[in-house]
């Protein structure tokens, strides 16, 4: 086996470290902007524990353990620290354009509210768009993130085997 492979990487540990704190970042942004949806994100928020679990998990397993399993996935290593970036990142873009604050004023996103957009309809809806566009992307980078784990776990299982035989 060869050992280069094995091995953790700077980038490896940036993108598990990407995985595991941005998360806190889209919590804090989310308070910029605040009315009753805070109160229901909150509540989503624990419905998302097992899949920060996951998360954990995988960034664990896949980044920083002693045999990280990315490091035996050949070209899935890269795929998976875009995964892992992408999914954390686009959901905190689309919590950035959230709308909220409708019983305490004028409905806004904390990205309308720092860059001073008017809390029109037009305005209003093209942010919810942009929102569910990048919950999707985040959804569909952790699945991505997930598929890659699983072949990474068993190309380290089959090359850890082939090693013990």
């Amino acid at each position: 086996m060869d050992t280069t492979l094995s091995r953790r990487s700077i980038l490896d540990i940036a993108a598990g470290l990407a995985l595991l704190l941005i998360p806190f970042a889209t919590a804090a942004v989310k308070f910029v902007e605040t009315g009753w949806l805070i109160l229901i994100y909150g509540f989503a928020l624990l419905l998302f524990i097992p899949l920060y679990v996951l998360v954990i998990v995988i960034a664990w397993t896949g980044f920083f353990s002693r045999q990280p399993a990315f490091a035996f996935a050949g070209a899935g290593r890269w795929r998976a620290r875009v995964a892992a970036w992408l999914h954390p990142v686009s959901f905190l873009v689309a919590t950035a354009f959230l709308q909220d604050g409708g019983d305490t004023g004028p409905w806004n996103s904390p990205i309308g509210v720092v860059l001073g957009l008017d809390a029109e309809a037009p305005v209003v809806s093209t942010l919810g768009a942009i929102a569910g566009l990048f919950v999707l992307v985040s959804a569909g980078s952790l699945v991505w993130l997930f598929v890659e784990w699983r072949r990474a776990l068993a190309a380290r299982t089959q090359a850890l085997t082939l090693l013990t035989t």
